[in-house]
């Protein structure tokens, strides 16, 4: 990390401080958000035939081209979050 750091500062490359979690520069916090939705709408499983063919289902609908397009959404509209981010300084964005 030192290494990147001196590299930014002696390149004159702009940082801003942001929290590693945001979702508003990270799309996998929304990614992670679509796939404990997918678990909790399904029933607890009774039995652990029934727990792995839940996680297969939740599984298969991660891989799916639904899921696929949500996530080419969120990587589409990362330079609007960026410039979001920019434009606040860092600060709270709509996203």
């Amino acid at each position: 990390a030192h290494e990147v750091t001196d590299f930014f500062h002696t390149h004159k490359v702009q940082v801003l401080e942001w929290p590693a979690h945001s979702p508003d520069l990270n799309i996998i916090e929304h990614v992670w958000h679509y796939l404990k939705e997918s678990v909790r709408q399904l029933p607890v499983a009774s039995s652990k035939g029934n727990l792995w063919l839940t996680v297969q289902m939740v599984l298969d609908y991660m891989w799916s081209e639904e899921m696929t397009k949500k996530i080419n959404d969120l990587y589409e509209s990362l330079p609007n979050h960026m410039q979001a981010v920019i434009a606040a300084h860092g600060g709270n964005t709509s996203y």
